[in-house]
């Protein structure tokens, strides 16, 4: 489970970016549609760390001195290899993904940046986001289309942002999220 690995700011950080980005386009807009489709993804994004997303990390590097003295804490350990083509295969055959990290902060931007504004444009052109018989009151007191496209979107990219400070370990992930335990 995401928030249980090494690193518990790893979630964290890619939610930072995600809230720096959607404040930024917050302020440049005037469209009120927007507006309430940006505070809509802040209240989803809120409560993501209560979602049953799932890793788990592969190194491309086989015998890193880093990941000796990080894991095995002094003790001994193994170093297991796989083909990564038979690891992606049985992966999507279970609904995992498998996907490279992220730890360039520019990539990592550009990414978040790219999923969010398809998630507004796409749901700018949805007038039927929120049921007619709903009185508006945002989009976190109920489990909409829109809802689970945030979910669905954003699990399968913020498990890959990382910390430039662990570029060193080439991690690749494969990701799963279950997609009946949204908050």
């Amino acid at each position: 489970k995401i928030q249980y690995l090494n690193d518990n700011r790893e979630f964290n950080l890619a939610v930072d970016i995600a809230g720096e980005i959607l404040q930024k386009i917050l302020n440049e807009t005037s469209n009120e549609k927007i507006a309430q489709t940006i505070k809509d993804l802040v209240v989803r994004m809120s409560k993501m760390g209560h979602m049953n997303v799932c890793v788990c990390s592969f190194s491309e590097k086989a015998d890193l001195l880093s990941q000796w003295r990080g894991y095995s804490k002094g003790m001994a350990g193994y170093c297991l290899g796989f083909r990564s083509d038979a690891i992606e295969a049985i992966g999507l055959s279970n609904a995992f993904v498998l996907k490279k990290c992220i730890y360039d902060p520019e990539q990592q931007r550009t990414e978040i940046k790219n999923v969010l504004e398809e998630l507004i444009k796409k749901h700018m052109l949805d007038d039927d986001r929120i049921p007619s018989n709903i009185e508006p009151k945002g989009l976190s007191s109920f489990f909409t289309p829109f809802v689970k496209d945030v979910d669905r979107s954003l699990s399968m990219l913020f498990p890959l942002i990382k910390d430039a400070s662990f570029k060193e370990e080439c991690e690749w992930r494969l990701i799963y999220q279950d997609s009946g335990a949204a908050m």
